[in-house]
């Protein structure tokens, strides 16, 4: 009997493909395709994130194992999760740039009332997300990762993203008030808070990872979309926002059906 190349690992929410490093890519591709031609019915409907073990693969070779898998299986790839140490490594520097300096210290009791808001209620995703992949959630979404040109990151709250934003970010989908779209380089295709929509006039359609990090907050005061640099200052605004939105309306800090 044929050994395969591939080993599936998974659990409620990631599925880990593990390659045996000394087959050739054509081997692997084969096996994948057999494997989840065989598996359709169980993974039939789920959504999960995708990651790679045991080699290296470049870009064309990861698009071709999504398709392998998508091809015959019922599974929505919500994102692929990559491990890439220096990507990391400059997005959480970057991330530390935007987060406000000592000297700027947000006011404690605002700063409780937001986090006891939203702290429990965050969903953390790790990696990129590729053209065609769409994430929603009814929380809020930090995306450890990029939004690549024809992707989308959509939430009924608040959407931060630590690292490009070149896709379609969506921000208090459903008529939630008070929320924001963030992103460590901001540079949209499209653009949605509180129901207000922007979109760009020029779309790349492929990744440019030669932008820098200038982090970025959209959000909608008047009735107009705000862009702000992130600052201590940034935040401190948007705290006391949220906190006179909730002595305003008791029972805002409830999602809206």
């Amino acid at each position: 009997m044929k050994q395969s190349s591939i080993e599936l690992k998974s659990t409620k929410y990631v599925l880990t493909l593990v390659m045996d490093p000394n087959v050739p890519f054509e081997t692997i591709l084969e096996d994948v395709t057999d494997k989840f031609r065989q598996s359709a019915r169980f993974f039939k409907g789920a959504s999960m994130a995708m990651a790679f073990a045991g080699r290296p693969v470049t870009e064309k070779q990861e698009r071709q194992l999504l398709s392998a898998v998508t091809e015959y299986c019922d599974i929505n790839i919500t994102c692929v999760i990559e491990e890439n140490e220096d990507r990391e490594r400059a997005q959480y520097e970057a991330i530390a740039k935007a987060l406000p300096p000592e000297e700027e210290s947000i006011d404690a009791d605002l700063a409780e009332d937001a986090v006891s808001a939203e702290a429990e209620t965050a969903d953390i995703l790790c990696g990129s997300l590729k053209n065609g992949q769409r994430v929603f959630s009814d929380k809020t979404i930090l995306l450890l990762g990029d939004v690549e040109p024809g992707a989308e990151v959509a939430s009924r709250k608040n959407v931060f993203v630590a690292g490009c934003a070149m896709g379609t970010l969506r921000a208090g989908v459903g008529g939630q008030e008070g929320c924001f779209a963030a992103a460590l380089i901001m540079k949209p295709s499209a653009l949605e808070v509180d129901g207000h929509r922007s979109v760009a006039a020029i779309r790349k359609r492929s990744f440019d990872d030669s932008y820098t990090p200038y982090p970025q907050i959209c959000t909608v005061e008047d009735g107009r979309m705000k862009m702000d640099t992130i600052s201590g200052r940034t935040w401190n605004h948007i705290f006391e926002r949220l906190s006179q939105k909730k002595e305003a309306d008791p029972v805002s800090g409830e999602e809206s059906s």
